[in-house]
């Protein structure tokens, strides 16, 4: 739905409430109540005889483009709450998403029963690691709307955690759509000695115009500021803390100090393996263009080399320099002065 700037807001939200899940047909808005009710009977018989495998993959479809129109409606309901003085329709506001949510519920929990029963029903095991168009697994699905007992299932029946998106090299596999959206339980049902340290493509689709960055699940959760899952991976002793992502050379040290999470870069700094004098492509250091004192204050003190010079001969005192960083410079400076 496209919408009109004439019409009333308010107007325009509720339209946009009630068209989650129905498409265009009317096999959108079928699907939409036979997921709720969980209903295999009629989703056999409203997709005219197709089998187990196609109706599974009609489902996989399905909740993609719901998934998408469902976080469409709950950022304009919440961008009108906030923009709105209006305490009556703020209630009401409020109340659409409570009942959106409930109704989020019963969608996920329906399509889990359905698409683990059409995989009891098609004869190729295989089918658990099934692709949708966009190239995600049932797994991925799971993984990314965060249900321990789904994911656990699909586990048992054999779905493997390293399939990547489209079957791309560089593609996301279903530990980092955790990590993106901050699973941890997650996370821990899926970190294998193949998936901790695999890297992949990633594009924050929250930021405009957004450019593929090169991550681990390690670099991710540092890039987001997910302490808990980052604790987690450093815990873990076939974690590579070190590892220097294609293209940037960064390590999640560079990471986590570049997005200025100071709580990280603590427990980073903790692990005995760490380098902390790692370089990336461009010869520099994790205090290179740090503008927070506090990190730097905490890199140095933990043996980080402020001499350490990069491609073209500066320094990270130079850079603090240039971006006129007086308190990182001034900071910088006295170290190597009293060394």
């Amino acid at each position: 739905m496209v919408k009109d700037k004439s019409m009333n807001d308010e107007i325009v939200i509720q339209e946009f409430v009630h068209d989650v899940g129905a498409t265009e047909d009317n096999i959108g808005a079928m699907l939409l109540n036979v997921i709720k009710d969980a209903d295999m009977k009629t989703l056999y018989e409203n997709l005219n005889g197709k089998s187990p495998k196609e109706c599974l993959l009609t489902l996989m479809n399905w909740l993609h483009k719901w998934q998408q129109e469902y976080q469409c409606v709950m950022e304009s309901l919440l961008q009108y709450i906030e923009t709105t003085n209006n305490g009556q329709e703020h209630e009401e506001n409020a109340e659409e998403i409570k009942e959106m949510d409930v109704e989020a519920k019963e969608i996920l929990n329906g399509f889990e029963i359905l698409t683990l029963e059409l995989l009891k029903e098609c004869k190729d095991a295989t089918q658990v690691d099934a692709m949708d168009d966009m190239g995600w697994t049932l797994l991925m699905q799971a993984a990314n709307f965060g249900s321990i007992a789904f994911v656990q299932k699909l586990l048992e029946n054999h779905a493997s955690p390293s399939i990547r998106q489209h079957q791309k090299q560089n593609g996301m596999h279903a530990l980092a759509r955790a990590v993106d959206v901050g699973h941890l339980n997650v996370v821990e049902l899926l970190t294998t000695a193949d998936t901790i340290n695999a890297v992949f493509e990633y594009s924050n689709q929250d930021e405009e115009e957004s450019e593929v960055e090169m991550h681990t699940p390690l670099t991710l959760a540092c890039r987001h500021g997910h302490e808990d899952i980052v604790h987690f991976f450093l815990s873990q002793s076939i974690l590579d803390v070190n590892q220097h992502l294609p293209e940037s050379g960064d390590t999640a040290l560079h990471i986590a100090t570049c997005f200025d999470h100071y709580d990280l870069v603590q427990e980073l700094v903790k692990r005995k393996d760490l380098q902390i004098n790692a370089i990336n492509t461009q010869g520099y250091t994790a205090v290179f263009g740090c503008s927070n004192a506090d990190i730097v204050q905490l890199l140095l003190s933990n043996g980080l080399d402020a001499l350490i010079s990069g491609n073209e001969g500066e320094t990270a005192l130079d850079l603090a320099i240039a971006l006129e960083d007086e308190e990182v410079a001034e900071l910088l400076d006295t170290h190597i002065s009293q060394q």
